[in-house]
């Protein structure tokens, strides 16, 4: 990323940072005691790496990050789209995925910003 664009958003990169990090934590802590939903303790573990990943590679951005920001975001937005939709049909609301959902434009938009020159 550009030093004109990292100055730009340093308090969106942390936050996400910050973000990613309580994500991996929480697919950690998932590993080993089940929460929420009913994924295997092996996809939680995959996802401790992915949200770890994302949480360095948002400390400081770089304009390749929008590929892998890219693949994310259609993979979350599609899971959780699919699990916000049938759980409201379903007559109940889940917050986790609805939190996903809004967090998605932010992040392509930060990984977006990132290949500003």
């Amino acid at each position: 990323m550009g030093a004109a664009a990292q100055q730009r958003s340093p308090i969106l990169s942390r936050l996400l940072t910050g973000v990613f990090a309580a994500a991996a934590l929480f697919h950690l802590v998932a590993v080993v005691h089940p929460i929420g939903n009913s994924a295997s303790p092996m996809r939680h573990a995959v996802f401790v790496a992915i949200n770890a990943f994302f949480a360095l590679a948002f400390l400081r951005p770089r304009p390749w990050l929008v590929w892998p920001v890219a693949v994310f975001v259609l993979h979350q937005g599609y899971g959780h789209g699919v699990d916000a939709w049938a759980a409201w049909r379903a007559g109940h609301l889940d917050l986790q995925s609805l939190a996903t959902l809004l967090a998605l434009p932010i992040v392509a938009y930060s990984a977006i910003r990132a290949r500003d020159p």
